[in-house]
């Protein structure tokens, strides 16, 4: 893979859950030729409230860029993703994402790619 640089404007925003949640792919496999992982930017409107769930297969880190959301597990654990924080979601999990009045961005690094 050689060197390259990919900006939100380079890529189509693809829209994941209308009205509410919305990528750039930056970096794929089919667009960037790469074979260990993908990182996305996605922002999520305000009032986003769902259970999110691991699909067996990829890892996640999301990384909070602005914005916050309230975080809450089917075991009672809670947490307050805010700018800054980083959270790591391994290949099975089950989280309620609740996004606050901010909306929310975070940049997403995905093993293996998404895409």
């Amino acid at each position: 893979m050689k060197v390259q640089i990919s900006r939100a404007t380079d890529v189509p925003e693809l829209c994941l859950s209308e009205n509410a949640e919305y990528s750039h792919r930056l970096i794929t496999r089919s667009r960037n030729n790469s074979e260990r992982m993908s990182f996305h930017v996605t922002r999520y409107a305000p009032a986003f409230n769902e259970v999110i769930t691991g699909d067996g297969i990829h890892e996640y880190v999301l990384f909070c860029l602005s914005g916050s959301a309230e975080l809450e597990s089917d075991d009672g654990w809670k947490a307050l993703f805010d700018n800054g924080a980083a959270l790591c979601l391994g290949t099975e999990y089950s989280l309620r994402l609740k996004v606050l009045d901010s909306g929310l961005e975070v940049a997403v690094a995905c093993v293996p790619p998404a895409e």
